[in-house]
């Protein structure tokens, strides 16, 4: 499920991204995989952070 994630995010499919790493998540959590656990997480809060225009907070002051 986290390959169809990766290939729905690559495919500009953020949402249909989520729903299979969203899936993905609680199988690495059963079986113990913290390795591919943390990966499922930093797909999801890449994901994340594409699908949402940075704040204004985030963005580095333009040089004069």
């Amino acid at each position: 499920m986290n390959k169809i994630g990766l290939a729905s995010n690559n495919f500009s499919q953020p949402q249909e991204a989520l729903k299979y790493f969203n899936q993905a998540l609680p199988i690495r959590r059963e079986v113990g995989d913290r390795a591919r656990e943390a990966a499922t997480l930093r797909n999801i809060d890449e994901v994340n952070n594409r699908s949402q225009p940075p704040s204004r907070t985030n963005i580095p002051p333009i040089p004069q």
